[in-house]
Order: structure tokens, then C-alpha cells, then sequence
């Protein structure tokens, strides 16, 4: 699933606006209850409401109200159960006296209190650090690859804890959340189960029986869903005082913290286990060592839990806070597992986080805006309710509008004075998108494309593979990493099903050599040959047409996420421009060879005999044929026969005049036009073309019985006769011509007789 980067961005504005909102209600509804605060332990009792205990420090102790004492009278106010007291919340208010009657030992006592406790504010400080920092977590890994199948389940995992961590005890203006909250947090529990269980399953890479188990991701989940259900219905039929089966009676607590918490720890350390013994590589298995290491803490805390805190009972103090930070201890090593051990992206965070801050600032205030015009310009509404709705709408409808135009603005801002170079490299990039279709050919615009990405990138080298419109194969067209010219063995074709070129079209975006490698042997030998650290892939319309290997950097930095982003949406305008060359050069030039496909150069012919036939000019014509070819191809394999072609292709091309025409006839046969050119003069070019195939270099030459030659006929235009010509009667000519070459001994040039015309 490719996930755009704008939709990465305001998928992290609703998660945190929505957690800040959630900490928010929680830290208000802390507010309201420290103001109505005591601090007395209250049950029913004969007569009144029974004080069973008093907080030290706190303004009943501070009163002198005592244990043991009975509350009889608020304000005057009677009470003698809870319902009588509920009818006293209004009483209750921060800084506000309160008279209380109290019977203590046989006798009334007048007490004044004035309720308002202080705010917990370590808890707080805790809970709020606790909570943004599984919430940055997750966002800076799905910010950097959220295609990445381990990157999503991590950011879904710290999502959800994050998400308890806020969740509201209380909610004033939501009278029926106090219930519900906690079954919000049996179904975040629920979903924790399954997305860890199914984290584990494939870090540092999926292990073998999970990846041929179809069944099991989906079976991770049913599992979490079944213990979700089992405690939220459990906290439903106590919220509502119904009479639950005995089965379930209290199970929320006792069947998550004394038997799910420990099985599934203990499950997701089994099978990290079995992912470090059976890693393949050294590399995986640091990785999979550091997440098995990872874990160990929050599975060591299970077992204190169950010896430290009775069946049933809540943990102390003490015990809650260390959970906190042993829970954040996992994810950090996955987080830095999957990016290679490297915590963060320095540039990428400060550029993200500065960005994503501003614009939140900027949406704060223009909410705050339009919500107070809405205010004043329905303010004299006759309902102050509709009122309040319409200046509601209003504010929401100005973010939704505006949104995109601050986002977009911001980010131009702080790229332009904070991150210049990081500016100027997407300028270059823009200008190199732009300059490709320029150039006219695709060999053209490889070696121009490899070349510029090696300068703006730094790196030691890069290689540029185009995708054949016909067969899908991919072909080495342009490298700064080896002379494709001389290394036949470095342009090996590629399937177009290969697992390695597969994988980086579903990922959508640039990935590391070597994870592509790992699902190709055969791609793998050629990302080694050629040197590549990262590999870009080039899609136009869901359809890979090319593949851009960068090799490691020259001064051996990393490629940081800002590059990898900008080389994404850089091979997507690369990829259009390759595609429309491609697509042209297809129906006009062979694959293999990039000369003129048989078809075109019979036309060309056809046009120069036109021309040659109308205004009396000179015009020859050559076939060439590579001597013996059928033994190269059985001697050394298809391969290297196809680079040879290449290689004879290209020299042949060399030595023509521009105004000349060369194509691919067929298999080792070469079909050339020379126009304002006589049987003599194409003598000469004919004998060039043949010695200079003779004097080439190849990597051939040291293998016994590889010597490359060439047999070329002529044939050119008689305009003295009297007989129709056409191209098939010349190509007919010259291909006699080319068969006595053959015929009488090989690498040399045979001319036939002149073409009546």
C-alpha cells in the first residue's frame, strides 16, 4: 500500500490532535475532581455516611475530621446514604466552605472544610511523557516507511498504547464514558495482542512457517478480539449491575493480568527466540538479538507482577510507574532495529517536527479565529445552543479549507530558512526531471540521468536498468559503476517476474540492496556487481519501466530519509519521461541492440530509393553478418551472444555518417544505408566497418576460437537502367552479395551488381 506523504502528514495531525485532546479531558477532569476533593473514604452506615479513612495533608485531616467519624448533615443538608449525598455535589466546589455535622463518640461536631487538593502532577508529567513518546515513536517510523508492512504494525501498536495512556477517566459533557472507558481499553488490549504477536512474527524478516501459515495472521487478531470481547463483556455486565455467570464474574482484572499478560509475553519472547536461531544472516540476527533483548524487560515485569501483587488486587504505586517504562522499552529496540540500528534521522525529525508544530499553531489560532467571529456573527441567534453549533461549523469548515494551503506554506518556510540544501537538492532534481525529455534519445538521457545523480547524491555510482516494452526484461542502459561496453557479463538480462524487482514495485519506494536482495539470488549478484546500497524504482502507472541502483556515498554518510523521499517522487517523474521515450523507441528502435528495428530501416530505404530514383542521386546499401555466430551462442550462451550483438551494434553505428541509417535486419544481421554514396565509395565505408569489428576489443578474444569478425554485401543503385527497382530488390542484392562473402572465406566485403532503377 503506498501511503502519501500528505496523507502520512494529516494522518499524524488527527492522531496527535485527537491524543492532546484526550490528555486534555483527562488532565481536566483531574482538575475538577482534586477541586471537589477532601480526601475521606466514605461507606454507608446506620444513621449517615461512615468517614473510613483520612488522607494525610488533605483538607478533611487539615479540618480535623478523623476515621471512625459519621457524616450526617452538608451545609444542613441531611444525609444519610449515598443518594442523600449525591444531592450535595453541588456543594462540592473548590475554595467553597463547607459545613459538615459530624457524630463522633455519641455527640454532633461542626467541622468546616474547604475542599481543593493539589493536582498530581508527577502522575500527570508521567502519564503525558509516557504517553507522547509511544506517539512520537510511532509517527516518526511511519513517517519514515509507511509502506513497510513492520513499520505499520509498530506505528498501529504505539498508537494504541498511546491511546491508553489518554484515555479520560471522566468526561463532564459525556455522562456515560466513566463505563465505557473501560471497554475502550479492553478492545485497545484486544488489538495490542494481535498486532505484537504478529510484529514478532516477521522482524527482522517473516520466518518461514508464519509466511506459508496464511491462517495466522488473521488468527493473531481473532485471538485478541476473542480476549477483547471476553473483558469488555465482563466490564459491561458489571457497569450495568447484572448478574454475570460465574465464569465472568471479576474476569477484566484476574484473566488479563494473571493469565493474558503472561502467556502473551511469553509468546512474543518465544517467538523472537526462534527468529534469532533461525535468522540467516549475521545482520538479521543482530537484529532480531536486539528486539528478543527488547522484550525480555516487560516478560521479566509479568512474573514480579505475579509474585509482588495478590489475585485480583491493583499494583502498588511503584510497580504502575516501572510498567510504563518497561513498555516503552520494545518498540524503542524494534524502532531501532528496523532502521539498522540508527535511532533517528536527525534532519528528518527536526524538519517534520518543526513543520508539524507550526502548522498545528497556525490551526490553533485560525480555529480560535473564525470560531469567535462565528460567535459574534451568530450571537444573536434566539438559541444560544444553535448558536454555539454554527460558530462550530464555521471554525471546522475554515480548517478544512485552509489546511492544505498553511500546510503546504509552512513546510516551503522552514525548508527555504532552515534546511537550504535539502531545498536545493529538490531544485536540482526538478530541473534534472525537466532536462530528460530533452534529450532525444534514451541512451541519451541514461547517461545524462546517471551522471547527474551521481553528482547531486554524492554517491560512488549509479546504473540505470529500462525495462524492454515487449519482453519486461530489464537492461542495463547506462552505468558510472562499470563500462558496460566491455563487461558483457554485467549486462545479464532480468525477468520481468523476478521476487527482487516484485518486492520493490509493491513497496512503491526506494528500498535498501540489501532487502531486495534478499528475495532475489539472481538480482542479488547483480546489486553486488554493480555496488548498489539503495535501489529506486522507476513506476509509471502502477508498472515498473526501470530500476536506478545508487551505490554506497563518497564521504560514507547514509542515505537520510529527506533523500529517500526526494528520490521517490523523482523516479515517478523519471519513470514518465523513460516510459514516453520507451514507448517511441519501442515501435522505432530494437531493444537489444538500440538500432533501428527491421521495419524502419526497410522504410528508410524505401524513402532514400524514392529520393536517390527522383533526383538522380547515388544511393548503396549494406548487409552485414557476424561470422560463426551460432558457435558463440552455443560455445558461451545466449547471454553473451546478446551482448556481443550489443557491442558489434555499436561499432558499426560509430563508424556511419549521420546522415546514414543501420538496423537490425535479423538475429547477426545488420542491414546499413548509404545515401549520396556509389558502389565505390561504399567500398571504403564497407572495409572501415569490417576492420574496425576485427581491431574491437572484447572480453571474447582470450577464449579459444572467439575471434569476432563480420561478412558484409553491397549493392547500390543503377539509374541508367531501365527495370522498376524497389528496397526488397536491393536488400536482395546486397544479401547475395553478402552470401559469396561467406562463401568464400568470411571477414570480408563482397559487392553485387548495380541495381537497375
Amino acid at each position: 500500500i503506498n501511503v502519501s506523504r500528505r496523507y502520512t502528514f494529516a494522518i499524524a495531525t488527527v492522531l496527535t490532535s485527537l491524543i492532546v485532546g484526550m490528555l486534555f479531558a483527562q488532565w481536566w477532569n483531574l482538575f475538577i475532581v482534586a477541586g471537589e476533593r477532601v480526601g475521606i473514604g466514605i461507606a454507608e452506615a446506620d444513621g449517615g455516611i461512615e468517614i473510613t479513612g483520612v488522607s494525610q495533608g488533605d483538607p478533611a485531616d487539615r479540618a480535623g475530621v478523623i476515621a471512625g467519624d459519621l457524616l450526617v448533615a452538608v451545609n444542613g443538608h441531611p444525609v444519610s446514604d449515598f443518594a442523600s449525598l449525591d444531592e450535595t455535589d453541588p456543594m462540592w466546589r473548590r475554595g467553597v466552605p463547607l459545613e459538615l455535622t459530624i457524630r463522633r463518640a455519641g455527640r454532633s461536631v461542626e467541622l468546616t472544610v474547604v475542599p481543593g487538593a493539589s493536582l498530581p502532577w508527577f502522575e500527570l508529567a508521567v502519564t503525558a511523557v509516557s504517553c507522547l513518546a509511544y506517539l512520537a515513536l510511532g509517527l516518526i517510523a511511519f513517517g519514515q516507511s509507511p509502506d513497510d508492512l513492520r513499520i505499520r504494525l509498530l506505528f498501529l501498536y504505539s498508537v494504541a498504547v498511546a491511546l491508553e495512556f489518554a484515555l479520560p477517566g471522566e468526561i463532564s459533557l459525556l455522562p456515560w464514558w466513566t463505563g465505557f472507558q473501560f471497554v475502550v481499553f479492553d478492545l485497545l488490549t484486544g488489538l495490542e495482542v494481535g498486532l505484537l504477536l504478529h510484529l514478532a512474527s516477521v522482524i527482522p524478516q517473516p520466518a518461514r512457517w508464519f509466511s506459508s501459515s496464511r491462517w495466522l495472521p488473521a488468527g493473531y487478531y481473532v485471538i485478541g478480539a476473542a480476549i477483547a470481547g471476553v473483558t469488555a463483556l465482563s466490564t459491561i455486565l458489571t457497569e450495568l449491575e447484572a448478574r454475570a455467570p460465574f465464569f465472568l464474574d471479576d474476569i477484566g482484572v484476574v484473566f488479563i493480568n494473571c493469565w493474558v499478560l503472561p502467556i502473551w509475553s511469553a509468546a512474543v519472547a518465544g517467538i523472537l527466540a526462534h527468529q534469532v536461531i533461525s535468522a540467516a544472516t549475521k545482520h538479521a540476527r543482530s537484529q532480531a538479538i536486539l528486539i528478543f533483548l527488547g522484550i525480555l524487560p516487560w516478560m521479566g515485569y509479568q512474573v514480579v507482577y505475579q509474585y509482588v501483587v495478590p489475585m485480583g488486587d491493583a499494583a502498588p504505586g511503584w510497580l504502575a510507574g516501572l510498567q510504563t517504562i518497561v513498555l516503552l522499552v520494545f518498540p524503542l529496540t524494534v524502532f531501532i532495529a528496523i532502521f539498522k540500528f540508527h535511532l533517528l534521522d536527525i534532519e528528518f525529525v527536526l524538519r517534520r517536527s518543526l513543520a508539524f508544530v507550526l502548522v498545528t499553531a497556525a490551526m490553533v489560532a485560525l480555529f480560535g479565529t473564525f470560531f469567535g467571529l462565528g460567535t459574534v456573527f451568530f450571537g444573536s441567534m434566539a438559541d444560544p445552543t444553535g448558536s454555539s453549533v454554527a460558530a462550530l461549523s464555521v471554525g471546522m469548515l475554515a480548517l478544512g479549507l485552509l489546511f492544505a494551503p498553511v500546510r503546504a506554506g509552512v513546510q516551503r518556510l522552514v525548508d527555504r530558512r532552515f534546511f537550504p540544501e535539502s531545498l536545493k537538492m529538490t531544485e536540482l532534481l526538478s530541473e534534472l526531471a525537466a532536462e530528460l525529455p530533452t534529450l532525444g534519445s534514451l541512451p541519451a538521457m541514461a547517461r545524462h540521468l546517471v551522471a547527474e545523480v551521481d553528482r547531486v547524491f554524492g554517491v560512488s555510482n549509479a546504473t540505470l536498468l529500462v525495462a524492454d516494452p515487449d519482453s519486461g526484461m530489464m537492461i542495463s542502459l547506462a552505468s558510472s559503476a562499470v563500462d558496460l561496453d566491455h563487461r558483457f557479463g554485467q549486462t545479464l538480462l532480468i525477468e520481468p517476474d523476478d521476487p527482487g524487482l516484485r518486492l520493490l514495485e509493491r513497496s512503491g519506494r526506494p528500498l535498501p540492496a540489501d532487502q531486495v536482495a534478499g528475495a532475489s539470488s539472481a538480482l542479488a549478484r547483480r546489486l553486488h556487481a554493480f555496488g548498489a546500497e539503495l535501489v529506486v524504482g522507476l513506476t509509471s502507472r502502477d508498472t515498473l519501466v526501470g530500476v536506478l541502483l545508487l551505490g554506497p556515498k563518497v564521504g560514507g554518510e547514509r542515505f537520510h530519509s529527506s533523500e529517500i523521499e526526494m528520490l521517490n517522487l523523482f523516479s515517478h517523474a523519471a519513470a514518465t519521461v523513460v516510459e514516453n521515450v520507451r514507448l517511441f523507441e519501442s515501435a522505432t528502435y530494437e531493444s537489444l541492440t538500440g538500432l533501428l528495428r527491421r521495419e524502419t530501416i526497410i522504410d528508410k530505404l524505401a524513402a532514400e530509393l524514392q529520393r536517390s530514383t527522383r533526383y538522380g542521386r547515388p544511393l548503396s546499401v549494406g548487409m552485414v553478418d557476424i561470422d560463426h555466430f551460432k558457435r558463440i551462442n552455443d560455445s558461451y550462451g545466449h547471454l553473451a551472444g546478446d551482448a556481443l550483438l550489443k557491442h558489434v551494434a555499436r561499432e558499426l553505428d560509430n563508424g556511419l555518417r549521420t546522415t546514414d541509417s543501420i538496423g537490425r535486419y535479423g538475429g547477426e544481421e545488420f542491414l546499413f544505408v548509404l545515401p549520396e554514396t556509389d558502389l565505390e565509395s561504399a567500398m571504403v565505408v564497407a572495409e572501415k566497418l569490417r576492420s574496425a569489428i576485427d581491431d574491437m576489443e572484447s572480453p571474447l578474444d582470450d577464449e579459444p576460437g572467439a575471434r569476432v569478425t563480420v561478412s558484409i554485401g553491397l549493392a547500390s543503385v543503377d539509374h541508367e537502367g531501365c527495370d522498376e527497382m524497389t528496397a526488397e530488390h536491393m536488400i536482395l542484392l546486397a544479401d547475395q552479395a553478402l552470401l559469396e562473402a561467406k562463401r568464400t572465406g568470411r571477414n570480408k566485403v563482397v559487392s553485387g551488381p548495380a541495381a537497375a532503377a
